[in-house]
């Protein structure tokens, strides 16, 4: 159900800077944004609504579960999701390439999580900026990925003598996820979950540590943090992943207003 202009602002009313997040994305894509309310559901969301073939923009949405409970911080996280896109940050289109050692789902699933991943890291200092505090900056749905049973399945991979290749995807990604999200939160189980990943990691896949250093290295550097540089710095991640590089689009307004997907 569509939330009107008025009870997006009073949802956003304790916090000024989060309603000009919002009136932003009123101003640059006009009747293609909307904002909907979930009365149930799991958690809040955001869509980037374009038509692959030939590509073209319909409509972008934040998706609101009302009855959750902090649904200011919620709604201004997703929005902050939209704003990356009127930005000219690049959205994720898809992957050039699939290695068969991983599922078309596994492969989509660490790619759309990745790509949320990055953009958090691009907008938490404006989400705390707007005064909401940073435990509510994400809402854990899930419980934490068991560090003992991923090292297992590592090691097991090796004990067979399957290629690292085969292993190395999914185990730096859910290092990766739990390292920065941690370092987000300043939540210490989070950080001692990834710290045993390290030791997983090292034992198992990379005994000098140099992989998981250079995924710590890319954050630092911070070039994703820059339309111009997203691309090739999220391809390099990928890369350091074993995962085959993705393809991206861009949105950009015309002279007339219209809401463009380019790749």
């Amino acid at each position: 159900m569509p939330l009107t202009s008025d009870q997006v602002r009073e949802i956003l009313s304790p916090h000024p800077l989060a309603i000009a997040i919002y009136n932003n994305l009123v101003d640059f894509f006009g009747n293609g944004f909307l904002v909907e309310k979930q009365v149930t559901g799991s958690q809040s969301t955001f869509v980037f609504d374009i038509d692959p073939y030939p590509l073209v923009f319909k409509k972008v949405v934040a998706c609101v579960v009302v009855d959750a409970g902090n649904v200011p911080a919620s709604l201004t996280h997703e929005l902050l999701h939209l704003k990356l896109g009127s930005l000219g940050f690049p959205r994720l289109y898809g992957i050039n390439n699939v290695d068969p050692i991983l599922s078309a789902g596994q492969v989509q699933v660490i790619y759309t999580q990745l790509s949320n991943v990055v953009d958090h890291d691009i907008f938490l200092d404006e989400f705390l900026a707007t005064g909401l505090p940073r435990g509510d900056f994400l809402r854990r749905m899930s419980k934490r990925e068991n560090p003992e049973e991923l090292i297992s399945v590592l090691k097991d991979s090796r004990i067979k003598g399957l290629p690292k290749k085969y292993a190395r995807p999914r185990y730096y990604f859910e290092y990766l996820k739990t390292w920065i999200t941690g370092n987000h939160l300043h939540n210490l189980e989070d950080l001692e979950i990834a710290n045993r990943l390290e030791a997983g990691a090292r034992e198992w896949l990379d005994p000098m540590g140099t992989d998981l250093e250079r995924i710590r290295q890319w954050f630092q550097i911070g070039a994703h943090r820059s339309p111009e540089t997203y691309v090739e710095s999220s391809n390099h991640l990928l890369g350091i992943l074993g995962l085959p590089p993705a393809t991206f689009y861009h949105l950009e307004r015309s002279i007339s207003g219209q809401i463009m997907a380019v790749l």
